[in-house]
């Protein structure tokens, strides 16, 4: 159901393959049918905004009463091409520009490289999240000096975006935190991290105990194109949801294996704390320590913030 019987503007940003057999819902058409449900509240007038690059959005948007916006990273989608043709309205990337389309007239809203939660572009997932809050802000009625100013405001900081790509540096060692939980959002991470340069990477890996061992061998198969120079798979007591103990690290640990980590570069956590303590006890200046925390985030960050790399953590 909806809380809201009515709104002026509804965004769906992607479809992808998480959480499936809950409620009924067992393929990616039935999770894009559910997703939109929001597009159903959406006024005659207002606008449904929607991304062009995403396979299952487009072959559903039939579904969607309300006037459409697409938004793309591709400045060339020859479906966004038609849609403002027609006179329809879309948000892209040209130039380096976020450029908002209305009808083929041309607006540059701000540079990507100013929006701080991109990292200059190379998070191109929070690129396209910035190309669908245009969308939202000018159904909204916002002006575009308005939708630039919070944009450039935004930070990627565990206070403005709290466990959503936020990047530290402590003693020469990055630290990439993320609530990534599913094979398509720790892809779009390990692309990010890998624009980042390295001595060494690190990786800490685990998952729910409700999802299918191919869905947790898939996520596995997403963080090996890290390229790790070790990984630390953590147990996850609170997330077991029917599992016993040992069982989500053993089942990881085969798929990293099986893959060609060698045993040399695993390590095992009894808790999320404690695979960042091990995390920092391996580090030392120039590494890039991806941790995906899910449970303990405020406190992962209180022990980043005073950590020394090399030494553990109390």
């Amino acid at each position: 159901g909806l809380v809201l019987p009515r709104v002026d503007a509804a965004l769906v940003t992607n479809i992808a393959a998480d959480h499936l057999g809950d409620y009924g819902i067992h393929d990616l058409p039935s999770l894009a049918a559910a997703k939109l449900v929001i597009a159903r509240a959406v006024r005659p007038d207002g606008r449904a905004v929607l991304n062009a690059d995403d396979a299952e959005l487009v072959a559903a948007a039939g579904q969607v009463a309300a006037p459409l916006v697409w938004f793309t990273l591709e400045p060339e989608n020859p479906l966004v091409a038609r849609h403002v043709a027609a006179g329809g309205e879309a948000i892209a990337v040209d130039d380096g520009f976020l450029v908002l389309d209305r009808g083929g007239e041309r607006t540059p809203v701000v540079r990507v490289e100013e929006v701080p939660i991109t990292l200059g572009g190379i998070a191109r997932y929070n690129v396209a999240n910035v190309l669908g809050a245009i969308g939202l802000a000018s159904a909204a009625g916002l002006p575009v000096e308005a939708m630039a100013e919070g944009l450039r405001r935004m930070r990627g900081t565990p206070e403005d975006n709290p466990g959503r790509a936020n990047l530290f540096e402590r003693h020469g060692v990055r630290i990439l935190l993320d609530y990534a939980h599913n094979p398509h959002g720790v892809a779009a991470l390990v692309e990010m991290a890998r624009a980042l340069p390295a001595a060494r990477r690190l990786i800490v890996v685990s998952q729910a105990g409700d999802r299918s061992d191919e869905a947790i061998r898939d996520l596995v198969r997403a963080a090996w194109e890290l390229r790790p120079d070790r990984v630390v798979i953590k147990e996850l007591p609170e997330m077991l949801r029917g599992r016993q103990l040992g069982e989500i690290p053993r089942l990881l640990e085969d798929e990293l294996r099986r893959l060609g980590m060698p045993a040399a570069g695993l390590e095992h956590a009894d808790s999320e704390l404690d695979a960042v303590r091990k995390a920092f006890a391996w580090a030392r200046a120039g590494d890039l320590l991806v941790l995906l925390v899910h449970k303990h985030r405020d406190a992962a960050v209180d022990l980043i913030r005073t950590a020394t790399p090399g030494s553990p953590l109390e």
